[in-house]
């Protein structure tokens, strides 16, 4: 009697329970292996049981926690979670992104409370509200984007081929803009471009003139006005795709009616990035903040449909890059302009986003 009560005591505290369990089979050594390697295999998945739907798959929720992400680099770590939970682990991909993130409307939008969903189809077609009715899930790790940087040396701003085409063909099997919005920005895309050959410009200024740290510097106009002018003979246009007024004010001044961009864009208005400016000062357009992820989005596709790119190091030109390829094309020229990386006498990010007044909810 007393052994039994022993044992249901122990059984009732998780602690005993485990510590009594390594006991008696600590001379088992694939069980001390697996206590000792349990957080150091990468490839540790938890599954959890939410209901009864979609049995005999096991969904892979990729969620977006960090609010300060923009818009491509919450791209970018899609394309790269499919690869890994989707294509090598044969997961179903779902993808959440925080409702708190720049993108997101305060009383959601069409419907959804997940910002992704304003955009995009999900992978595989199994929604947010799904996953959660599902009978066995999974989430995205950390040890992911790990695996990406070690297979590819890196995963930064400066990408190989390589990289490049394994994205573009995971951007071709999981990446769907929702179908109204796709009509919608390929014939604004085909109103401005016509039959001209395109030249496109991707200028990232704003904040990145603050200097942020471990952040590309941004490019001198200078070096932007080099370039284009030894290849814009071979074109009829040049596209600027750019968040900074000052910046496309530079561009019209030197190349006049040779300039195209798409008017509706919102940019920078008083030295900030139009994401920040929008939490404290938003721009008289409905939905807003839905509006800056379609602003993005319209430039990428831009810079995606042009026949060259020139852009400097940023996220935003690297996914029209990916684009690109999905799509089985190249581009005729594609030149990369490298001002280093800001790594002393910049801001940090938490500065950067007090400075910007950004609220801590998206800290």
């Amino acid at each position: 009697m007393l052994k039994k009560k022993l044992i249901k005591f122990v059984a009732d505290h998780d602690k005993l329970w485990f510590i009594l369990r390594c006991f008696k089979r600590m001379h088992d050594k694939d069980f001390v292996f697996d206590v000792n390697h349990l957080y150091n295999n990468r490839f540790m998945y938890r599954f959890k049981e939410y209901g009864e739907e979609n049995k005999g798959k096991i969904l892979y929720l990729i969620e977006i926690k960090d609010n300060k992400y923009g818009f491509c680099a919450i791209l970018r770590n899609v394309l790269q979670e499919c690869l890994i939970g989707g294509d090598e682990l044969g997961f179903y991909p779902v993808v959440k992104m925080s409702d708190k993130c720049f993108y997101a409307e305060d009383k959601g939008f069409l419907g959804t409370d997940n910002p992704w969903e304003y955009y995009f189809k999900q992978p595989k077609g199994i929604s947010l509200d799904e996953f959660k009715r599902s009978y066995r899930t999974t989430e995205a790790t950390e040890d992911n984007l790990v695996i990406i940087k070690e297979r590819y040396k890196g995963f930064g701003y400066e990408v190989s081929n390589e990289y490049i085409n394994t994205m573009a063909d995971i951007w071709k099997r999981y990446i769907f803009i929702r179908e109204e919005l796709q009509v919608e920005l390929m014939n604004q895309i085909s109103k401005l471009y016509g039959k001209e050959r395109i030249l496109g410009v991707h200028a990232r200024g704003s904040d990145f003139k603050q200097g942020v740290l471990n952040h590309p510097n941004a490019v001198p106009m200078e070096e932007y006005f080099k370039n284009i002018d030894e290849l814009l003979p071979n074109y009829d246009k040049v596209f600027i795709a750019t968040e900074d007024s000052e910046y496309l004010d530079e561009f019209i001044k030197r190349y006049g009616d040779k300039v195209i961009y798409h008017k509706s864009i919102v940019r920078s208005r008083y030295g900030k990035n139009p994401v920040l400016e929008n939490i404290s000062n938003p721009a008289e357009r409905a939905n807003p903040s839905y509006m800056l992820g379609v602003d993005v989005l319209l430039d990428l596709l831009s810079l995606g449909e042009a026949d060259g790119i020139i852009s400097g190091l940023s996220i935003v030109p690297l996914c029209s890059r990916i684009y690109k390829r999905s799509r089985e094309k190249k581009l005729e020229d594609d030149r990369v302009l490298n001002s280093g990386f800001c790594n002393e006498n910049g801001i940090t990010l938490d500065e950067w986003g007090k400075s910007n007044k950004v609220p801590k909810s998206n800290l």
